[in-house]
Parts: structure tokens; sequence; C-alpha cells
């Protein structure tokens, strides 16, 4: 990056190299005014000025290879909020966190201190409970305990048992054996009779009185179920994996965006479902950072190949998601 242009009451603070920006190789410089952050390209012009009043909160973590992380919330006076993370990219044996620390000082002495390394609370606001005022917590003490399992609501049958006089009982059991006993005659019955002859015509009249009338028996006709449908089973076809050169590979069933290269060259990608990237690289160090564009739980991973050969691995299933991975090809 070039060197900025300064105001005549602006001075430089801070100015550092090698960090990666959002997937880009950049430096950042600190001034008494603003934030700059340029790509580390000589041939490249790209710079951003971040005035103070538009720095948001400022969180300070690590990423999956624990590498210290900066991640500034962009709050323009017109437009939309974005994110970016700064990482200080590390090497064997050159540990940068003073660095980070360095640079999350000197925005503290610029910024609203209390944007800085901002709380769990800021992020995820406390959910209401009911009948708790806003930004309380409910007190342990007063929680409802879980319903015993002895002390459950009586159910419908003993409800009505409750309420039948005890002198009943007698004729409810005569009428439960006569319906009982009515529906086993009428089982034998059906078993009884010759195959093909489920049907008026398969019960003879029964001769009532002294009278000689008959009265025709229609058993109700048997219905027989439906043969369950027997669905195939399919199997997914297998992937295979690109046995020559460097591959990175991103799985994921939504749509999701981002950028994968090595030694400053990056591609953009925007596409959904199981995707393959090449990677012009050796003995390099391939960086991938993949978002979510949606805010589903499905799981979201990215792979680094060389040869065949899993080198790097990662995965999240947050909602809205991000993955950051650099992987060293470096034998």
């Amino acid at each position: 990056m070039h060197s900025p242009s300064l105001e005549s009451d602006e001075s430089v603070i801070l100015a550092m190299q090698d960090i990666v920006a959002n997937a880009v190789r950049s430096d950042v410089i600190l001034t008494s005014n603003r934030l700059i952050i340029g790509e580390s390209e000589p041939d490249t012009v790209h710079t951003e000025d971040i005035p103070f009043e538009s720095i948001g909160p400022v969180v300070v973590g690590e990423d999956a290879i624990s590498e210290p992380t900066i991640t500034l919330s962009i709050i323009p006076q017109d437009g939309q909020t974005r994110t970016i993370e700064l990482v200080f990219f590390q090497r064997p044996g050159l540990q940068r966190k003073g660095e980070c620390d360095q640079l999350v000082a000197k925005l503290k002495e610029h910024i609203t201190p209390s944007l800085v390394q901002a709380p769990r609370s800021a992020l995820f606001p406390p959910v209401q409970v009911a009948g708790a005022e806003l930004g309380t917590s409910m007190p342990i003490n007063k929680r409802t305990a879980p319903r015993s399992s002895h002390s459950r609501a009586p159910s419908l049958l003993e409800a009505l048992l409750d309420r039948i006089p005890l002198m009943a009982f007698p004729a409810l059991l005569v009428i439960f054996v006569a319906v009982v006993g009515g529906g086993v005659t009428y089982v034998k019955i059906q078993q009884e009779l010759p195959m093909g002859h489920s049907g008026p015509a398969a019960i003879s009249p029964i001769t009532t009185g002294a009278t000689g009338s008959s009265l025709a028996v229609n058993p109700p006709a048997v219905q027989q179920a439906p043969a369950p449908q027997v669905i195939p089973q399919t199997t997914a076809p297998e992937v295979k994996i690109p046995q020559s050169g460097v591959w990175v590979r991103v799985q994921y069933a939504g749509r999701f965006i981002g950028s994968v290269g090595a030694r400053g060259v990056f591609k953009q990608v925007n596409a959904t479902g199981d995707q393959f990237y090449q990677v012009s690289a050796r003995d390099d160090i391939v960086e991938v950072s993949i978002e979510k564009q949606d805010g589903s739980n499905d799981p979201l991973a990215v792979e680094v190949y060389q040869d065949g050969t899993l080198v790097q691995k990662s995965s999240t299933s947050k909602p809205s998601g991000t993955i950051d991975l650099h992987a060293n090809l470096k034998s």
C-alpha cells in the first residue's frame, strides 16, 4: 500500500503489515483521525478510510488455528452495518498477539471504551422471561419447579369412574359382557363362513317366534387394507477427490460466498451445494474465507486437499456463520 496523504493536523500512530483483512492480505495504518486498510500488493491502490465515529463494537479473539483476530463493526451514517475481520497472520516462531493487543489499546484511546472487547450480552441480548421486567433475570428461588410424575392430572376414565354411583356397577358389567360376547360371536361366524361367501347370501334367515317370520342378518363388508408401497432406497453418488494439485472443497446446502486463493491471488466464489476450487499453489499457504448467506443451522464445511490428501478442514452450523481457514502446505 502506498503511503497515505495526511491532513495538516493528522499523524501516524501505528503501521502494521501482513494482516489478512476479510481474506485479503493488507496493511493497516492507524492515524490520529482514522483507520486505513489497504491491500499489500504494490500494484494495487485500493484502500479504505474508516473514521473513528464509524467504528462500532470491537471484538478480540482467535481463529481456528489460534491466530489473533480483531473483528470491527462498521456502522456508517447511511448504509448497512458490516464487519471487517483482521487476522494477524503468524509464521512458525512468530507470535503476533502483542501487535494485536497494541492495536486494540490504541483504538481504545480514540473510540468509545465500552465498544472494545464487547461483552457477550452486547452481541446476544438477554431473553425476557414472562413476568420479569426487561433487563432483569428471573430469581432462581422463584422459578417454578418441574411437576412431579406422581402428581399427574387424573385421566378421563378416572374422572368418569368417580362420578358413577357404586350401585350402577353391576348393570354396567352386564352391558359390557353383552357387548364383548356379541363381538366374539360375530367374529366366530365370520371365521366359519366358506371362502368366497362373505355377503348377504352367506347367512340364512333366522326364524323368530311362532309366526315363522324371518329376519335377514347382513354383516358389514370386510375391507382389505391396501398393500404397503415399497420405496426403493437410493444412495448418494460417491464424490471423487482430485488426485493431483491443490483443491478447496466447499459443502453447504444453501448459498455461500467468499474467496479462495494463495499468495495474494484470490478467486471470488458464489455458489451452493458441493463445489471444488483449484488453487495454484505448492509450498504456500492456502487462504479460504466462506460465509453463509442465510440463517439456517445447516452445516457449512471447508476442506483443503493436496494430491488427494486432506490437509485441513473446518465446519460450522451457526446461522450466517463464517469459516476463515489458512492451510499451510509447506512440508
